[in-house]
């Protein structure tokens, strides 16, 4: 025998739907942010010691998400500070971003409130995808070479930051990724057709 709900009018829609909770139909008690506050305050219980910014972050999520993936990534977030432990705004970013330039929901939206709240500053997640892309064009050159297309990658940053201070065009993260390349075929060319160099 299933049980059934009762069917009466929603406290905040006035639509006639089985009550899900707090006099709500499913509809608006998933999309209440009231569940996502006090699934903070339950996790904040849980968490030892509690981050000074926890209940904050959990109301900008309220405010600003739907609340079933607010309280799913408030859960991410506590699984994560549990095993990280008590760590500065800016470490728990590095911890819980994903690598490369998709660093994800909760890594995202955690930013955007500790840059909002100036807990921490921005990750610069186009810098660190540009650098992980020069890394793979280092790594496609033979040993022999290695080094110093290492230095010279080294030049171009150098060179590029030097241009950037005294107000002239630094070159882009693109040109310095097809300087690399251009090396790398160099490389390849040299080891084919001059082995002995």
């Amino acid at each position: 025998m299933t049980r059934s709900r009762r069917i009466v009018g929603c406290v905040t829609c006035g639509q006639q739907r089985p009550n899900q909770g707090r006099g709500q139909c499913s509809r608006c008690y998933q999309n209440d942010p009231a569940l996502v506050r006090r699934c903070a305050e339950r996790l904040a219980a849980r968490l030892t010691p509690e981050p000074n910014w926890w209940i904050g972050f959990g109301e900008f999520l309220a405010e600003r998400a739907a609340a079933t993936r607010a309280v799913s990534m408030l859960h991410r977030l506590a699984t994560a500070l549990d095993r990280i432990g008590t760590a500065t705004p800016t470490a728990v970013l590095e911890a819980i971003r994903n690598p490369g330039p998709a660093v994800g929901e909760l890594a995202r939206a955690l930013e955007a409130y500790f840059v909002e709240s100036g807990l921490a500053l921005a990750l610069d997640t186009t810098a660190q995808a540009a650098a992980e892309r020069r890394s793979r064009r280092l790594a496609e050159i033979s040993d022999q070479f290695r080094s110093l297309a290492a230095a010279f990658d080294t030049h171009q940053l150098q060179s590029r930051e030097r241009a950037r201070r005294s107000g002239t065009k630094p070159r882009s993260d693109r040109t310095l990724e097809i300087n690399l390349a251009a090396i790398r075929d160099l490389v390849r060319y040299l080891i084919t057709h001059r082995p002995a160099c």
